[in-house]
């Protein structure tokens, strides 16, 4: 038995350990700024840096037999509009001989650059997700999601409503006092007073076009209340039919028949299930909002693909199984 558990002990440290250096190779690592400069407008900047002698493809790959290329989503938010598509630098082309296919890849240090158009004056964020896949000459890691978050309107900046307004508005006419003044041909007009006519023409307009502030904000809760009840019902519906897999259906019985015997009465087996349900929601729910919060929202989906973790479970299983048996067979020889 100390045997086992020195077995099972040793498993999982080599799972933890080869684990951890699994995490290195990501193929390659992100970082994102914004560059704004006024109130108006705003670059995106998403930048990659492949590790070793992985490369990332270019957003436009010919073929669906290729790899995966690299893509970019932003969640849809009334505060921005983005304009036209991402730009990405300048790719290598070359003859890839694994999908026989001309690619153009990126190695090294690279930058995807989305223009917006700011519609609020209020401090807002645009989160999203990169969708990449990383390739050296030899393997293809499988496609990676990274989110991203970008803060805009986080101080003060330079506002562009005199910016916009190069061509005076025609149909505007400037508040004058003089009525000899305003009857007076354009040829006699001096050029001070021409400058102080466009200055209350430019002033105008400026009042009036200038956003005002929370202009273009509107509520986006009923669509994400909506969704959250969706994701909420499908996993309900997807928990009833786990029931239904062989490795969960046939412990139904085996877990009701376990209440139902060492409970004196139906009301305490009820109560008892009832704390046993709890607690294996308390248990879920508790370890997987703490694996959320300090290691990413894609930790627990990373780590059930993990072929290091679920070798170690595989191992475990199999000792598990083991023990089992020899307790079987020691008990069948000793009746």
């Amino acid at each position: 038995m100390q045997q086992g558990l020195r077995i099972i002990l040793t498993a999982i440290i080599l799972f933890f350990g080869t684990g951890s250096n699994a995490q290195i190779f990501e193929g390659a690592k992100w970082s994102f700024r914004v560059e704004q400069t006024d109130s108006c407008e705003a670059t995106l900047i998403l930048k990659a840096v492949t590790v070793d002698k992985f490369h990332i493809y270019s957003q436009t790959i010919n073929g669906a037999d290729g790899p995966i290329p690299t893509s970019f989503t932003f969640n849809h938010s009334p505060e921005y509009t983005t304009v036209g598509k991402v730009k990405e630098g300048h790719a290598e082309e070359v003859y890839d001989q694994q999908f026989q296919m001309k690619l153009k890849f990126f190695h090294g240090e690279t930058e995807f650059k989305q223009k917006i158009k700011i519609n609020t004056r209020k401090k807002f964020s645009i989160t999203g997700f990169v969708t990449f896949m990383a390739c050296d000459d030899e393997k293809c890691l499988p496609p990676t999601d990274v989110d991203f978050k970008f803060d805009l309107n986080d101080g003060k900046k330079k506002s562009c409503a005199t910016t916009e307004l190069a061509i005076p508005v025609n149909n505007t006419t400037p508040v004058v006092t003089d009525t000899a003044q305003a009857v007076m041909p354009p040829e006699h007009i001096d050029s001070a007073t021409a400058a102080a006519q466009n200055d209350s023409v430019f002033t105008e307009v400026a009042q009036v076009s200038e956003l005002e502030p929370g202009c273009g904000d509107g509520s986006t809760s009923t669509a994400t209340d909506k969704s959250m009840l969706g994701i909420f019902i499908a996993g309900f519906l997807g928990g009833f039919l786990a029931l239904l897999t062989p490795c969960v259906f046939p412990m139904i019985p085996m877990t009701v028949s376990f209440f139902t015997k060492r409970s004196g009465s139906r009301q305490k087996g009820l109560m008892n299930a009832l704390i046993y349900s709890i607690s294996i929601i308390i248990i879920y729910v508790g370890l997987g909002f703490l694996v959320t919060v300090t290691l990413g929202s894609d930790a627990l989906n990373d780590t059930a693909s993990n072929v290091f973790f679920n070798m170690t479970f595989f191992i475990v299983f199999l000792i598990f199984a083991f023990h089992s048996l020899v307790h079987v067979k020691l008990y069948y020889q000793a009746g």
